[in-house]
């Protein structure tokens, strides 16, 4: 998908592009009150059409707010100006997993271990929360110094469970992390997340 924006937000200014999915665009941007540097994410204005999904992305940003944990991006904001959605969040000076592992290949036992602890500690907390993840891939997941995990984008794919976008194909996941329940329709969920790591696990060891 090939999406472009020019758009001038009323909080922030924004920079340049850091990543894209299917259905946001992530940004480096400057708070301008204090010049802070976060990440923006952006919902582009073509997909903001289902006032449903608009709802509930609001909803479920607002309460992904709340989660407070050492290895979850924090999210500060989520906001709509006209038709652009957008949240903004931590900007963690980390590289993806999926980058790495793409340099690197396959990771010893014990870092994997490392690695799993983490990422199971945040989904649990979140999980406390009834905040699910619903696409934990290793482009979600972001190592730092001495392999510090962070994971980003809790509670968005709950936003579009059964709204138009999904059944237009939109955002139902990443296909090579999903269960096999959420091939079939069903929404995130505990035991989708707790699958989705166990494919993580098997990446990191395989090196693919």
């Amino acid at each position: 998908m090939t999406t472009s924006i020019d758009i001038e937000l009323d909080n922030y200014s924004l920079g340049q592009e850091i990543g894209r999915g299917d259905l946001t665009i992530v940004y480096e941007a400057r708070r301008k009150a204090d010049g802070a540097m976060v990440a923006v994410k952006l919902v582009p204005p073509q997909f903001t059409f289902d006032e449903l999904f608009v709802r509930r992305f609001l909803d479920m940003s607002k309460q992904a707010a709340r989660l407070e944990h050492p290895n979850i991006v924090r999210t500060f904001e989520a906001r709509q100006q006209g038709s652009i959605l957008y949240i903004v969040r931590e900007f963690v000076d980390a590289r993806p997993l999926a980058e790495i592992l793409a340099e690197e290949g396959p990771f010893s036992p014990q870092r994997v271990l490392n690695i799993a602890k983490q990422i199971a500690g945040a989904l649990d907390y979140a999980h406390q929360k009834s905040i699910m993840h619903g696409d934990l891939s290793a482009s979600r997941v972001y190592l730092g110094p001495n392999d510090h995990v962070t994971v980003a984008d809790f509670g968005q794919m709950q936003a579009m469970a059964g709204t138009s976008l999904v059944k237009q194909g939109f955002a139902v996941g990443s296909p090579e992390i999903m269960a096999p329940e959420r091939v079939h329709g069903q929404g995130p969920s505990r035991q989708s997340d707790l699958y989705s790591l166990g494919v993580l696990c098997y990446q990191m060891l395989n090196g693919k």
